[in-house]
């Protein structure tokens, strides 16, 4: 009886020992101390696991003694699972602890050991094993295992639902903890149903001022900004930043110290904050210096950027860094996480160097952590690395930390997830710019398949990406297919995006371009005239109507006239004169279309709009306005304005003088194309003179053998036998006809104009058998490069048959007029009277056969040389 008494006294000091250690542990826990609270934890679980074998062996001993059930036997049962059950807290306890200590592996052991025992005394339905499923959940979440810790988190909701009701706070935290995994995990969706579900219950239930609706809001408004729902993201954020800023301003007044929540099986549940949020460790903090109101602050700015606000977004920014710094120091992955979002906002202002200067510091916090260099986080800087690289043209640079990102993910979560998604579409554009259009494709395949699983097939992302794919089609020559990427892209981005946005009217400008490519004039018309109207729009600031023809005309002169007198701020200058260069290339592109249409008036009024929209940029785009003007210079000649067109080719050598100087390749092209005005016009002294300068300019910059030489000869050559220097004239003909045979080969097209050219000097010389000799030559080049009823080749046999005639070789000439016959037969271009002038000729060369001794010519007239050469 003696020994028996010490056991039961034993048994009793060693409960309170363990109930005080675990008491120790709770203090410790309380105030951070983890591994002393682990420690004390674990020997209060010795004890608590040696009583339990005690009792078991009692309960055993009694059991063998007394075959009828007795109250002693039944209170012992009743001690062994109130034991069992405090083995089951202390092992939770213990798992949260070292979850804080980022111990997952032992962790996830200790919660798995306390669900057992809570599964087997309590059942599945119980709510202590609910909370220890939750936290389970919470350890597959951290290690992104997603996938196992949603079913974690469902099968908490079905316990809970049960055991409370569809309206409990704990419900609520179970469907915010779904919407979280699927905010991780895809698809978005699911995430903010979870999470309009949890916002619901908890503001029936918790009122609309409480820290765990903001928490919602938060995330909720997270979501939305991924999801390209900006307007709804702001309200949900500006929401939370309101709850959270008046919780901490009272607790500032009160100096109410933040405490560790605890459930009613006395264990701590998941933190109810979206990830790196973090909770107030200092009662006396500004209340604008809140983790939690600094991370709704940083949510706020990325909402700003992309609206395109980067002013709003960089002053959010820069104020979440300072309080992030002077709070946790440099070294944070708070920091990090800021720095990433200010990258972003450089990249938008294409300020790309400063974006990889703060993106290399957020991966070296980010490696140097104890997140570690092989996280989802460094993978993600990465990504972004590579684009910043690409944007600058660092093409291997790109590649290879897109490629080192793509692999870290797939090694993490797989190539379905939808940050593969985002690093493979890097990678595509890369691929787009090294000209490798069939692996740019590859990848945005692959994109689109990824984003529509996570997001749908209506989401913004998606839309991006099928303009990315009409790129890489348009460019690869795929018309087709790039006209059909291009309209499901306007189509996709009209769901998300006001008309005026930028990405809309580049979209139907992408979209002009490829009916423009596909033949299709009047479709590239409306689709270029639709972009301009959105441009005016939101240039203007005024709704118009539909404008077509003389009123689309008329308006487009008045909103040019208005942008003229409009007063911009310093900072905004850079946008509005981009957008402003926008219009006037939309205004370029329609000009374009009337041109290929014959419709040269049209052509001309939109194209000195394109004129009047370029000097109207208040940062001058110099070489667009010399190009637009010296095309309204060709098209006024084409149109026989030589006035007009003179007066266009003197604007754009002056714009060029300005910002190039005297000396260059381009001034000396619009001197050449001066001096075809001058020699249309007759000044043939003028025109010599500026040949001569052009020409002096391009041998010094470019040699005395190139093409851009041999043009401006060409043309001396000519206003030379104009002006009857003959022999001056075959001297520069010559040396024409040198340069194009060493750089081109002696049988391509230009060395036969040069030979046609000569020849005719030579029938003005009286030289008929040399002439005879170039035109042979020059005809058979024709022949060869040409197709069949070109009506040059027509007019070089014409020619051939005169010299042929006046040599009295009237065989030759009909044969020569016979081909000259069949090609202007050929020629769709022929009119009845052409071909009426070709028969009589040969009959009259018959005649001359048939009465030979006749002394008549064909034709006394001589051809001037082809071709005074424009150059653009």
């Amino acid at each position: 009886n003696t020994s028996t008494t010490t056991k039961v006294w034993n048994l009793e000091d060693s409960i309170l020992d363990a109930q005080a250690l675990t008491n120790i542990a709770s203090t410790h826990a309380v105030l951070q101390q983890y591994e002393q609270a682990t420690t004390a934890y674990a020997e209060a679980l010795k004890l608590k696991r040696h009583a339990l074998r005690f009792l078991l062996e009692t309960q055993s001993s009694s059991s063998s003694n007394t075959k009828k059930s007795s109250p002693d036997t039944e209170q012992t049962t009743y001690n062994n699972n109130k034991l069992v059950l405090d083995i089951a807290r202390t092992l939770h306890n213990i798992g949260l602890l070292r979850f804080h200590q980022n111990y997952y592996t032992k962790a996830q052991d200790a919660y798995k050991q306390s669900l057992a025992l809570r599964v087997e005394k309590c059942g599945l339905d119980d709510l202590s094993v609910a909370c220890t499923l939750q936290n389970l959940g919470d350890v597959y979440f951290a290690q992104g295992d997603y996938n196992v810790a949603l079913r974690s988190y469902m099968e908490v909701l079905r316990v809970r639902k049960i055991s409370l009701g569809s309206k409990h706070v704990l419900v609520a935290s179970a469907h915010y903890n779904i919407g979280l995994v699927h905010y991780k995990n895809g698809p978005y969706a699911k995430a903010r149903a979870a999470l309009m579900e949890a916002l619901r219950i908890r503001r029936e239930m918790l009122g609309d001022a409480h820290p765990h609706l903001a928490s919602t809001l938060h995330l909720l408004g997270v979501l939305l900004t991924t999801m390209g729902e900006l307007d709804d993201a702001m309200r949900c954020l500006l929401g939370a930043l309101r709850i959270r800023r008046r919780v901490f301003d009272k607790k500032e007044k009160e100096n109410v110290p933040t405490t560790t929540t605890t459930n009613n099986n006395n264990t701590t549940t998941m933190p109810d904050v979206i990830v790196n949020d973090a909770s107030s460790t200092d009662s006396k903090e500004n209340t604008e210096s809140n983790p939690l109101v600094l991370n709704t602050k940083l949510a706020i700015g990325i909402v700003h950027r992309k609206r395109g606000d980067l002013e709003e977004a960089f002053s959010s920014f820069q104020s979440v860094l300072r309080c992030r710094i002077r709070q946790f120091g440099h070294d944070h992955h708070s920091v990090a996480e800021t720095l990433r979002a200010i990258a972003a906002a450089c990249r938008d202002a294409s300020e790309h160097e400063k974006a990889i200067e703060a993106l290399k510091e957020s991966l070296r916090i980010y490696r140097e952590s104890s997140l570690g260099g092989e996280s989802l986080e460094a993978a993600e800087i990465m990504s972004l690395l590579a684009l910043s690289y690409l944007k600058l043209g660092q093409h291997d640079e790109s590649d290879k930390l897109c490629n080192e990102a793509l692999t870290l993910i797939e090694t993490k979560v797989g190539k379905e997830h939808i940050l593969y998604a985002q690093g493979l579409k890097i990678l595509g554009d890369l691929r787009q710019e090294q000209g490798d259009y069939s692996k740019a494709l590859d990848a945005y395949e692959k994109v689109i398949q990824v984003s529509v699983i996570w997001h749908d097939s209506k989401h913004l992302g998606v839309g991006d990406t099928f303009n990315a794919v009409g790129n890489a089609c348009f460019k690869k020559g795929d018309f087709k297919e790039a006209e059909e990427s291009f309209t499901e892209a306007l189509r996709i981005k009209r769901l998300w995006l006001d008309d005026d946005n930028v990405s809309i009217y580049t979209t139907l400008n992408n979209l002009g371009h490829t009916h423009y490519k596909n033949k299709d004039l009047d479709q590239a018309l409306k689709s270029y005239t639709e972009s301009l109207y959105l441009q005016m729009k939101r240039l203007s600031g005024r709704q118009y109507d539909q404008l077509m023809g003389p009123d689309l005309l008329s308006t487009t002169r008045e909103v040019i006239a208005e942008i003229q007198i409009i007063q911009r701020k310093d900072d905004e200058m850079k946008d509005f004169s981009s957008a402003v260069g926008n219009l006037a290339a939309t205004l370029r592109n329609i000009a374009l279309v009337h041109q290929d249409k014959a419709d040269l008036d049209m052509a001309l009024e939109v194209y000195n709009l394109t004129l009047a929209a370029r000097k109207a940029q208040p940062i001058r785009d110099n070489p667009a306005i010399a190009g637009t003007a010296e095309t309204i210079g060709m098209l006024q000649f084409k149109k026989g304005n030589h006035d007009a067109a003179m007066s266009a080719f003197h604007e754009a050598l002056e714009v060029k003088k300005e910002y190039q100087g005297n000396n260059t390749i381009d001034v000396a092209r619009t001197l050449n194309n001066l001096a075809n005005m001058h020699f249309s016009k007759g000044s043939l002294e003028e025109a010599m003179a500026m040949y001569l300068e052009a020409l002096e300019i391009k041998r010094l910059c470019l040699g005395n053998d190139s093409e851009d030489v041999a043009n401006t000869l060409n043309n001396i050559a000519h206003v030379m036998f104009t002006t009857g220097r003959e022999e001056e004239s075959l001297k520069a003909y010559g040396e024409v006809l040198r340069i194009r045979q060493s750089r081109q080969g002696n049988d391509c097209l230009a060395v036969g104009v040069t030979l046609g050219n000569m020849a005719d000097v030579y029938i003005k010389q009286g030289n008929l058998a040399m002439a005879r000799t170039c035109l042979e030559q020059s005809l058979q080049i024709r022949k060869t490069r040409q197709s069949s009823n070109h009506i040059e080749n027509a007019r070089v046999a014409e020619s051939l048959a005169l010299v042929h005639g006046k040599l009295g070789e009237w065989s030759k000439a009909e044969e020569a007029l016979q081909e000259a016959l069949q090609s202007r037969k050929l020629h769709p271009g022929s009119s009845e009277s052409n071909i009426l002038d070709a028969m009589n000729r040969i009959t009259f060369v018959k005649g001359q056969i048939e009465a030979s001794g006749r002394s008549e010519e064909v034709s006394s007239d001589v051809n001037v040389p082809k071709g005074q050469i424009f150059e653009i």
